[in-house]
């Protein structure tokens, strides 16, 4: 009778323990679940002023992020607007960060040793070269700790690309 209930309290503090230690380690997101999730919050951050709207539709190819941005203006004597698609490799980007501006944040996005591989093509005009590029978004961002949680998730697909992005000490 002492032995059954030794190896039942045994066995229910190994129970325990294991539960423990499988909650403690959880994994990382997946490549597939982490650019979906940055899609999403470019896209639902996008700035949408009165006068300007900057809309982003995401995507990945090969070792690519791909963006497809369209700015547009309005006023009274009607709209006008600006296509540009925007190819990142993913692996070189160094380093994320947001500045804050009157109406908005940008979030950019810079190559390692300013390397002008982000290719950009304005509305059908030949393609340039760049070593950084930009997302305009809304200030709403400031929610949630939205800019740290995106600029971790950025970093962690560069990561999952083998890239090395430079991470802030401070």
């Amino acid at each position: 009778m002492l032995m059954k209930k030794i190896l039942l309290l045994t066995g229910l503090v190994l129970i325990s323990c294991l539960n423990s230690i499988a909650q403690g380690t959880q994994s990382s997101p997946s490549k597939e679940e982490t650019q979906q999730w940055i899609s999403q919050k470019i896209l639902q951050f996008g700035l949408d002023l009165k006068d300007t709207k900057h809309t982003y539709k995401l995507t990945f190819m090969d070792d690519f992020l791909i963006i497809d941005h369209t700015t547009t203006m309005i006023s009274v004597n009607g709209n006008s607007g600006l296509h540009a698609i925007k190819m990142i490799p993913i692996k070189k980007i160094q380093s994320i960060y947001f500045s804050e501006k009157t109406s908005s944040y940008w979030l950019t996005i810079a190559l390692k040793n300013n390397e002008a591989a982000i290719s950009v093509t304005y509305d059908g005009l030949p393609k340039k070269m760049y070593s950084s590029t930009d997302f305009i978004l809304s200030k709403s961002i400031d929610s949630d700790n939205m800019k740290d949680r995106l600029s971790k998730a950025l970093n962690h697909l560069v990561e999952l690309y083998g890239g090395t992005p430079t991470k802030e000490v401070f």
